[in-house]
């Protein structure tokens, strides 16, 4: 062996294991996703999710998201409450992978087409109930569709005519097979869960995952996905998801399949 050559090589492992401690390092604070390689990815943490709220969430809904287990174990980053007319002046959409309306029926031209415009770029959007169905400009017409800059180019629902309704029964999954219903154990008869609180009523023009059955023999639209758009994806639920059984999984494996991760 020439001199140094034993050298040379003693020395390269000290700066490989550098290099394998930065990548994990950047594993752990989701600088660079390892949860497909084997063993890395099984010891660093679940990439952060990054979720912006607009409008207020639900008691149920926040007891959720910012639990422990959300925060902590599942690594979701939550900003809540935040103003339409902030968003549509001065706030910026792109560095949040999900955006959550809720209980906020009124929103701008502004705010709407910021909206829409991020769904349109590649954004994730998930509406709640009657979410921005309404625009302060004109306070005699509602839907997603109304007006300049409307958010109709994005949505897979159109309001109905009776808008809301309070419905106690079972949210029927038609499609078990999508990504959003795995992780559920406790559902009793297979494609079903028990639900209780409001429903809007709705028209889809996008896939139907989910109805609401009352039991009185009409089913109200549930969850209903977008098609058609390039890159970015709306998921809208005409209820609450926090209100039904296995609500942490349900909305858990929406975040996920909305962020194409793993969990």
């Amino acid at each position: 062996m020439k001199r140094g050559q034993k050298g040379g090589a003693e020395g390269a492992i000290p700066i490989i294991l550098l290099i394998i401690l930065a990548v994990f390092i950047a594993g752990k604070f989701g600088l660079v996703d390892l949860s497909g390689v084997p063993v890395l990815g099984s010891l660093v943490a679940q990439k952060q999710i990054k979720v912006m709220v607009i409008g207020h969430l639900s008691p149920q809904m926040n007891e959720i998201l910012t639990s422990e287990e959300f925060v902590t174990n599942k690594g979701i980053t939550l900003l809540p409450d935040m103003d339409p007319e902030i968003v549509g002046r001065f706030t910026s959409l792109s560095k949040y992978d999900i955006i959550i309306l809720q209980n906020q029926r009124t929103c701008s031209y502004a705010a709407r087409e910021k909206i829409a415009d991020r769904v349109k770029a590649g954004g994730k959007l998930i509406v709640i109930g009657d979410a921005c169905t309404r625009v302060p400009e004109d306070s005699t017409v509602f839907g997603w569709k109304i007006g300049r800059h409307t958010m109709g180019d994005i949505m897979p629902v159109e309001i109905g005519q009776l808008r809301k309704t309070f419905a106690q029964g079972e949210l029927k999954v038609y499609d078990w097979e999508h990504p959003i219903f795995a992780g559920v154990t406790d559902i009793g008869q297979k494609g079903k869960y028990d639900f209780s609180g409001e429903i809007v009523q709705v028209v889809p023009n996008g896939e139907v995952l989910a109805g609401i059955d009352p039991g009185d023999g009409r089913i109200w639209y549930g969850i209903v996905e977008s098609s058609g758009l390039t890159a970015g994806k709306v998921m809208y639920f005409s209820f609450d998801p926090a209100t039904a059984t296995e609500s942490k999984a349900l909305i858990y494996q929406t975040f996920l399949y909305l962020t194409n991760k793993k969990g």
